[in-house]
């Protein structure tokens, strides 16, 4: 009998959210970043913000997050604020997705096999669903250069410069995902609406 599809869904408990952050922290030390500033907490805390996880045979093996704008803004605030600037004079409503991360090395243990380059979409159309909900116009996000060809092609537009993330001691660059267009990508209208059924 052959296993069931991983699954995707928002995390349910405080047990869920710790394996969450340790996937988050093992991924990103592997990655050489500063994962000791605990800064990103108190938007993870708040009530604008929601959290995803991917389940193999109900093990976690990857999550991600969304953070809506608040009274305490964003976490690229601390070095983007200028950018979205604009869009908040405009009454936009904005979320960033943060603390995207898959662990190679669980999924390989739980499935015998390496994760494809995509394995991750179901977390993706995940954030989507949420921000169509929550009637976000635009998913924001600071990523390492070395990532910026994937999020392109995820219909991402670059919005900010390259710059220096103090709390994770890393470059970044600023994307931006107007939500309301989504169907006009064609790997998003392709892939991604047949995830967001399955979420």
């Amino acid at each position: 009998m052959s296993a069931s599809p991983p699954s995707c869904r928002p995390l349910r408990d405080e047990e869920e959210r710790r394996a969450a952050r340790e996937i988050v922290r093992r991924v990103y030390e592997k990655q050489g970043y500063d994962v000791n500033s605990g800064s990103i907490a108190r938007y993870l805390d708040g009530p604008d913000a929601a959290t995803f996880g991917l389940f193999y045979q109900d093990a976690l093996y990857a999550t991600i997050s969304v953070v809506g704008d608040g009274a305490q803004g964003l976490p690229m605030d601390t070095i983007y604020a200028d950018e979205l600037a604009p869009w908040r004079s405009e009454g936009k409503k904005l979320a960033e997705v943060v603390q995207f991360a898959v662990d190679h090395d669980v999924y390989v243990k739980i499935s015998g096999k390496k994760p494809s380059p995509f394995e991750a979409a179901p977390l993706f159309a995940a954030v989507l669903s949420h921000a169509l909900q929550k009637h976000i116009d635009y998913l924001c996000i600071s990523i390492n250069p070395k990532h910026d060809r994937f999020y392109g092609m995820l219909g991402f537009k670059q919005i900010g410069e390259l710059k220096h993330y103090a709390s994770v001691n890393a470059p970044a660059i600023a994307r931006a995902f107007y939500v309301p267009d989504w169907k006009t990508h064609p790997f998003i209208a392709s892939f991604m609406d047949k995830e967001m059924l399955r979420t």
